[in-house]
């Protein structure tokens, strides 16, 4: 909530413009903060799951990588949905609530039966991606969202390295759970010194943020 009112002050001034600018940068920020995090947690579930609720539910690693990758996909909804509400289009909100809400019930009646719970992890995650849309389709019809795609190509490119190395890395050294902070460690320095080299932020959105 931390924008609401900023975004509110631009569109008593109809500078949606401005709202979109800002929609971009702060996209662009907090994808650069949870995609790394997701992924990082995608690529060590299994040591996750064992060390929070025992070996016996290793099956459910899988279901928890689907979940941190799809809900990294669309993190940006968090950020739509206060430039939506702050041009007063909450009814908006209800709608992709519900169709949301029937598109998780239909896939999660589908699929459990046949992919058990990876099927689950598919439905709770459909979620993501049709709020998702259902706001970034109502945003650009307002003019008040935008995206960089190349900005969000390094967030993803820098991640998916890391993703790929301490996938590895864990998997050499198999599941004990004392190297958690050393997969962790080593996924913030990747991720970080990637990002640093392909600068991730250009110096006009650093002024912006």
């Amino acid at each position: 909530n931390i924008l609401m009112p900023k975004f509110s002050e631009l569109f008593g001034r109809n500078q949606r413009n401005e709202i979109s600018s800002i929609v971009v940068v702060s996209s662009t920020l907090l994808s650069s903060i949870y995609v790394p995090a997701a992924l990082g947690i995608a690529a060590i579930s299994q040591n996750i799951i064992e060390l929070l609720a025992g070996s016996n539910y290793s099956s459910a690693a899988p279901a928890l990588s689907i979940i941190m990758f799809i809900s990294a996909i669309f993190i940006s909804q968090n950020i739509l949905a206060q430039a939506i509400a702050a041009i007063r289009k909450t009814r908006i909100f209800i709608y992709s609530s519900v169709v949301a809400f029937l598109l998780n019930l239909v896939l999660s009646f589908i699929l459990i039966p046949i992919v058990g719970i990876i099927g689950a992890a598919l439905g709770f995650s459909s979620v993501y991606a049709t709020t998702f849309i259902v706001l970034f389709a109502f945003g650009k019809r307002e003019n008040i969202v935008s995206f960089d795609f190349i900005g969000m190509a390094k967030i993803w490119g820098s991640s998916s390295v890391m993703f790929f190395a301490v996938h590895a890395i864990s998997d050499f050294f198999g599941g004990n759970d004392l190297f958690l902070p050393l997969y962790v460690f080593l996924g913030a320095f990747i991720y970080l010194l990637i990002a640093s080299l392909i600068k991730l932020f250009k110096n006009e959105d650093k002024a912006l943020v």
